[in-house]
């Protein structure tokens, strides 16, 4: 008879402890269920930097950012990148331009935090030309039309 009485007891503990979380669990889905994320409206494309570009580097930045009730992207932070100065600075330039719909909390614009994102700069599957190259392509092929044939063997 004591272990039931033990059991009850601990039962009864145990549910006098677990009520007040379970009642604040309640509260706490009660609240996340009010909230709206932000949602994108405009995204900017970063330029790619053209010193990048002609020796080839390809590269990420990832970034951390906040979203101020007005939806505009705030507080930029590198977190990591592969390292290339020019990624980062295009990647940062082009988020200041983003736009969002606020997140909303119980129909009122707030403050969204924890925002991350990963910018990736790659190279086409091409590889391009200069554009010493392709001004000289230019002249030569101007040159060949116009019938200027020594004009075309000097470039």
């Amino acid at each position: 008879m004591s272990i039931k009485t033990n059991n009850f007891i601990i039962s009864s503990l145990f549910l006098a402890f677990a009520l007040p979380s379970f009642a604040q669990t309640a509260d706490m889905s009660e609240h996340i269920e009010t909230i709206v994320d932000a949602k994108p409206l405009n995204r900017v494309e970063p330029k790619y930097p053209v010193s990048a570009a002609r020796s080839g580097q390809e590269g990420w930045v990832k970034v951390s950012f906040v979203i101020d009730e007005e939806g505009n992207v705030v507080d930029p932070l590198i977190q990591d990148s592969s390292g290339i100065t020019s990624f980062e600075k295009e990647t940062l330039k082009a988020m200041k331009k983003w736009k969002y719909s606020p997140a909303m909390q119980d129909g009122k614009p707030i403050e969204q935090c924890q925002m991350e994102v990963q910018m990736d700069y790659k190279m086409s599957g091409q590889s391009g030309v200069t554009r010493k190259f392709n001004n000289a392509y230019v002249k030569i092929v101007e040159a060949i039309k116009s019938k200027a044939f020594e004009l075309a063997e000097k470039n």
